[in-house]
This record gives C-alpha cells, structure tokens and sequence, in this order.
C-alpha cells in the first residue's frame, strides 16, 4: 500500500513534510471510551508512526451505542486488547502497543516513556492527575478530554501549565 495514495487528502491539506513527520510520532490514549476509541481511531487513520492504548475495562453491552470500534463480538473482552486489533486492521502500517491495565503512578512511567502527546480520555480525575503530574514533569504535551451528557471539554496542557493550576 503507497504511504501517498493513502494519505493523498490529508497530504493536500497538511503537506508532504508534515505526514511524513507524523509517522515518526508517538501518542498514547489514556481510556478507550467515547472519546478515547474515536480518538485512538482517528490517530491510526491520520498514521501517527506509534500508538500506544491504555484501558483496563471490558467491552459492556451499554458501550456498543457510543463507542464506535466495538461490536457484539466484542463483548466482555478488554477495550484495549479489542482496539489494538482492530486499530491493525485500519492501519497495518504503524505501531500499535496495547496495555489492559489501569495506569497508575507504578506503570506510568513504563507506559508512557519516551512519547510526544498524551491523550488524556479517561472518566475519573484520579488518573487525569496521574497523567498531569507524569506530564508535567516530563515535559510532555497532553490533551486533557471529557464528556458527560452533552457536554464536551478539551484542554492542551503544554510546559508549565498543569491541570490542577
């Protein structure tokens, strides 16, 4: 598959420089929900170089009306386990590293090393702090992203700035 074929419409729009700088780019998607899955699925479309999936919940049957990537097959298996496969199906051309796990400030230093945005999509600010403060002082830019009912939040959290200030 041609990496210009492929991309040919987004490379109208952003250059030929700037996809192929996306491919040597990491990200990481902090909760596969929602927010997260959509997002993770459009990071593998878009054709960042590496993607790493962070949830440790399973597939419920009340996740199937809002979370696009997931079906009925899917059902009681982890979110993260689910995306990577199906992630690899969309694109088999880059990186795709899955963990079904609850980050936390044990593994998040495993997980999240050495990447250039973190996504935060999770639903419990437990995490989201977790993610501020690993971030913070790493000096790594992250989205922090969330949704109850109709309402939607989005915050680039970048240098000195952190979610608790």
């Amino acid at each position: 598959m041609q990496t210009e074929e492929r991309y040919a419409p987004q490379i109208k729009f952003i250059g030929k420089k700037e996809q192929e700088m996306l491919a040597t780019k990491s990200a990481a998607v902090v909760g596969l929900g929602a927010l997260g899955s959509v997002a993770a699925e459009l990071l593998a479309r878009a054709g960042v170089g590496k993607l790493i999936l962070i949830d440790h919940d399973i597939v419920e049957l009340s996740n199937l009306q809002r979370q696009m990537i997931y079906d009925e097959n899917d059902l009681d298996k982890t979110k993260a386990s689910v995306a990577e496969v199906k992630l690899k199906e969309i694109n088999s051309g880059i990186k795709i590293i899955s963990y079904a796990e609850h980050l936390d400030e044990k593994n998040i230093g495993k997980i999240l090393d050495d990447l250039d945005v973190v996504l935060d999509c999770t639903d419990n600010f437990d995490t989201r702090f977790v993610i501020d403060e690993y971030c913070g002082k790493n000096m790594v830019p992250w989205v922090h992203a969330a949704a109850a009912g109709s309402v939607g939040n989005v915050l680039p959290i970048i240098g000195d700035f952190c979610l608790r200030c």
